[in-house]
């Protein structure tokens, strides 16, 4: 999955077009991001209490498909923890896994553990 931290201003993305590997924490109730798939260095930790989920529109205000934002209050990058808001999108190439992440990552908000 593709991660963008979302700029406030001017340019819509900040990080680098590489691929992470993201998995969902419920014991933590945080989203983990990797740099490769054997999770051998965290890249970001994203707390998801008070987090807000939300589709991403592009200028002309048209929903961008296989994406989605996550608001979060609480994040880490790496070992330094950030107390201000931030918004990473995620873009998904396969449209039915997106969905899956939209409809698992407000359980996970509710700590309801989803097979």
């Amino acid at each position: 999955m593709v991660v963008h931290q979302k700029k406030k201003q001017r340019q819509r993305f900040l990080m680098s077009k590489s691929t992470h590997y993201v998995v969902a924490n419920t014991m933590k109730h945080a989203l983990e991001i990797y740099n490769n798939e054997s999770r051998s260095e965290l890249m970001y930790l994203l707390s998801l209490a008070d987090a807000v989920l939300s589709f991403e529109s592009d200028n002309a205000n048209i929903v961008m498909e296989k994406c989605f934002c996550v608001e979060v209050r609480t994040w880490k990058k790496k070992n330094t923890v950030r107390l201000q808001p931030q918004g990473f999108i995620f873009f998904e190439e396969n449209q039915a896994r997106m969905l899956l992440w939209v409809k698992f990552i407000p359980k996970s908000l509710n700590g309801v553990v989803v097979d």
